[in-house]
């Protein structure tokens, strides 16, 4: 079916004088996630991933994505003309380096200049004119060879209350304004949909977790202009904006309306706007090219923001403790497939006040499913949950107070000394990344990726992160410097109910190696976006009722503040026989916290501390045999 449509596109190419086409997988507004109507790429190639692009010639098909998605990629292109071109793979060029190779002197590459933002759009320009070649933007020919085409949803849009958004749409065009005159701008061209959506404290109904509806705005010092499918706004919805002297508009009227402007000072970001539309300003217009103001502003939370964030991590955490609890009950135990999993935490979520909806598809994946960082189980397409494997679970749910996005790992059945040290790397590579942001203010999102991903560090001599990226580990800071820190490190937006163990990070241990608790459901709201956790004790401690998250940012600081003074520590006692007192079936034993099969990676005893200041709650933190406790501000037992 794939290369039948690729031949209708080819032909309709040489129709058209176009020697190269480029299909990406975004929309009109560079989104990550977008409706159907706009998934010309899988529609070509047959693949279903969120991210790729293809690039068609007459005689080249390729499908270029990364390593989240080589797997998948590899089976629904099997048959396809289609060739995968494994993005940072030796010998794999660059889409860039591969049209400047294969395009003719003089030659036309072709896209549809709304679906590829104007940085991307003005790098092609450049390249192509090296070549003497040129960009022809005007045609959507993928569309023009899908028949049957999914329209564009007219979107169900309501008013989110300014009890959850703190401010109010008149402050916040207010606030934008100012923005804009510092950068002398009298024009502001938004299209980034996470940005309106902010701007005008608008949502819209969804059933796959995506709430941003497509828009375009315009705004100047005395008006504000929102482009957008009106079809069935209510009265009551159109009477919001008419008392915020916002004017609705027809969704396509934004490419005639910036073709309009004259003579004025144009504020955009070249990533976010779309090359067609950046193609419309005329040239008596002076463009300033900064970051969307709005970006920083809604980058900054609010105390009402703030405090309905905890709410939901907290109506989160408990949907999520309850599902963790059945899956341990039931997973390899029962018959249970991937999709049903699924739609149980679903249901938990649906039990909480004020649930919306997904944050976005649920991976719910067992064993080597697991291995495909963006699985997506259906009923015509899945695994059983059966034995002795691990099981993700990656999803996140939609709140009237905040959105969540959480990934945890749990072990079903027997699992291998193999297992559990991959598993142990990976939380190494977690455990370092998060030290490494609580230290360093500003540390760049290239260097948080270094940190996380680089394991091989005193003799562990293994990576086992699938992401193409691992580079030496040259950055570690010196150990010595590391105890200093005590308590910095340990979760801090995590509270556990009195009997609910969470697992600390102690900032000083031996060379960065790996803290493995294996006693503990650890920090239901951390490490959230396509990570795994842990969960790998038999029957975890899951307090049905627990206050997950509710945010000891305050009580994590003066913990860290206080950590090392041997006063402040009221109660100490080993993890097991803590979890033995409170008569809770573990299923761990004291011997389990040091049985991992990782070479030098060092288990510690496991030790519960109160502290004076906050007697309720309870932090597990460790000891190393190499390491002396008083170095550590330990007491001895």
């Amino acid at each position: 079916m794939a290369n039948e449509r690729l031949r209708e596109l080819r032909t309709l190419m040489k129709v058209r004088n176009v020697d190269a086409y480029y299909v990406p997988s975004s929309d009109f507004h560079d989104s990550e996630y977008v409706e159907d109507y706009f998934k010309c790429r899988a529609f070509l190639s047959g693949f279903t991933g969120s991210a790729g692009t293809m690039v068609i010639t007459q005689a080249f098909s390729g499908m270029w994505t990364d390593g989240r998605y080589f797997v998948q990629a590899k089976k629904e292109l099997e048959g396809q003309d289609t060739r995968l071109m494994a993005m940072g793979e030796e010998g794999v060029p660059t889409i860039e380096e591969y049209l400047m190779d294969h395009m003719p002197e003089g030659g036309v590459l072709g896209f549809d200049g709304r679906v590829v933002n104007a940085a991307q759009g003005r790098k092609f320009e450049t390249m192509m004119a090296e070549k003497h070649a040129t960009l022809s933007v005007g045609d959507d020919l993928a569309g023009e060879v899908w028949e049957e085409r999914p329209i564009l949803p007219a979107p169900e849009v309501w008013v989110l209350d300014v009890k959850y958004a703190g401010e109010t749409v008149a402050e916040k065009l207010a606030r934008l304004r100012t923005a804009m005159k510092k950068e002398h701008a009298t024009v502001h061209i938004l299209s980034s949909l996470d940005d309106v959506a902010w701007l005008f404290n608008i949502r819209k109904n969804s059933d796959d977790g995506n709430v941003l509806a497509p828009a375009f705005t315009l705004i100047t010092e005395d008006e504000a202009r929102l482009f957008i499918n009106s079809r069935k706004f209510s009265p009551e919805l159109r009477a919001y904006f008419e008392e915020n002297h916002v004017a609705i508009e027809k969704y396509d009227a934004i490419y005639d309306a910036v073709a309009g402007i004259r003579n004025e000072t144009v504020l955009l970001e070249p990533g976010k706007v779309n090359f067609a539309l950046y193609k419309k300003i005329d040239a008596s217009n002076r463009i300033v090219e900064a970051m969307n103001p709005t970006s920083r502003m809604k980058a900054v939370k609010n105390p009402v923001e703030m405090e309905n964030l905890r709410k939901a991590h907290l109506k989160d955490g408990v949907a999520l403790t309850k599902f963790l609890y059945w899956m341990k009950k039931n997973a390899g135990k029962v018959e249970l497939t991937e999709t049903e999993a699924a739609e149980r935490l679903e249901d938990y979520r649906k039990a909480q006040e004020g649930y919306l909806g997904p944050s976005f598809t649920t991976i719910s994946a067992f064993g080597s499913n697991a291995a495909m960082c963006h699985y997506h189980a259906t009923k015509e397409q899945e695994s059983p949950v059966g034995t002795d494997g691990f099981y993700l679970v990656d999803s996140g749910g939609q709140y009237y107070e905040g959105t969540t996005d959480v990934t945890r790992t749990i072990a079903v059945g027997h699992v291998t000394d193999e297992m559990k040290e991959h598993f142990t790397l990976v939380m190494m590579g977690m455990l370092r990344l998060l030290v490494q942001v609580v230290r360093r203010a500003g540390l760049a999102a290239a260097h948080a990726d270094h940190f996380g991903r680089n394991t091989d560090r005193g003799g562990i001599g293994r990576q086992i992160f699938e992401h193409h990226t691992a580079r030496a580990d040259t950055d570690i800071i010196p150990d010595i410097h590391r105890a200093k820190h005590l308590g910095t490190g340990t979760d801090q937006h995590v509270i556990a109910q009195c009997g609910v163990a969470l697992a600390g990070i102690l900032a000083g241990a031996a060379q960065g190696n790996a803290v493995v608790d294996g006693a503990v459901i650890t920090d239901f709201c951390r490490f959230a976006e396509h990570d795994a956790h842990t969960v790998v004790n038999e029957q975890p401690v899951a307090d049905l009722g627990t206050g997950v998250d509710l945010d000891a940012g305050q009580v994590a600081g003066q913990l860290a503040d206080e950590a090392r003074q041997e006063e402040t520590l009221v109660t100490v006692q080993k993890m097991c026989n803590f979890v033995r007192y409170q008569h809770m079936e573990t299923g761990v034993q004291n011997d389990d916290l040091r049985h991992i099969a990782c070479s030098r990676v060092l288990v510690p005893d496991v030790f519960c501390v109160c502290p004076k200041s906050h007697p309720t709650y309870l932090i597990s933190f460790v000891s190393y045999p190499e390491y002396p406790r008083k170095t550590l501000g330990y007491p001895e037992f």
